[in-house]
């Protein structure tokens, strides 16, 4: 298939659920069926997604725990930050890394082979062994603001690394977008399906986080958390 430029439109067609099928439930679930720990490069505007699509689901911080402030930026510092909290509390299930890929090659590429083979052994509450937890790694490239972008365009155009090229188009959709909008999610969410159905176009296109720009797997957890909550 020939690459495509810039913006696509795609199939209006798609088969299963919506996300925004996905109603709330009228009661909060008493727990998820897994554990996810959710691990943030940046120290507000992923943390507050994350914990706003959490309570749009009606997940509780047992079953999904995001932490952004605690680690310093950079996707190095998140694997370490992920390790140790694991460590802490080895009852998750499942550990995602979120982190950004505008930064030093060598730190990205290290943070994306560390999280390959990474080994965390789960415990139960009484401390007996429970099997392996599974971490992953969320790259954006450039950035998280393409994830937010897919909510309004479908586009494989390079950005060269530039967060701030990412921004300047996502303004054209919100015009005053900010880092640390903490309603950023609320505003994004009625177009949330057709995000996931962007990004997936996209990752079918670019699916390795090493070589492509743009790149993003941000969907894959968004799926993952709405699952919890089915």
């Amino acid at each position: 298939m020939d690459r495509l430029e810039g913006i696509v439109t795609l199939p209006q067609k798609r088969k299963g659920k919506s996300v925004n099928q996905l109603r709330r439930r009228k009661k909060p679930r008493r727990h998820a069926s897994e554990r996810f720990l959710i691990v943030c490069e940046g120290e507000k505007t992923e943390p507050n997604y994350f914990r706003r699509l959490r309570g749009f689901h009606r997940l509780s911080t047992m079953d999904v725990s995001v932490c952004g402030r605690e680690c310093q930026s950079g996707p190095l510092q998140v694997v370490n930050y992920a390790e140790y909290a694991f460590n802490k509390d080895r009852n998750f299930d499942r550990v995602y890394c979120v982190f950004d890929g505008d930064c030093e090659p060598d730190k990205y590429y290290e943070a994306l082979n560390r999280l390959d083979s990474m080994e965390l052994k789960r415990v139960s509450d009484y401390g007996k062994k429970a099997g392996k937890a599974y971490a992953y790694a969320i790259p954006s490239v450039p950035c998280f603001e393409l994830w937010l972008l897919l909510h309004y365009e479908c586009t494989d155009s390079p950005f060269g690394g530039s967060c701030n090229d990412v921004i300047d188009r996502l303004r054209n959709h919100i015009p005053n977008y900010r880092k640390n909008d903490k309603e950023i999610f609320e505003k994004t969410q009625p177009v949330l399906d057709v995000a996931c159905q962007h990004a997936q176009w996209l990752h079918q296109k670019h699916s390795d986080p090493r070589e492509d720009d743009p790149y993003t797997a941000v969907h894959k957890l968004i799926e993952a958390v709405i699952k919890q909550a089915q």
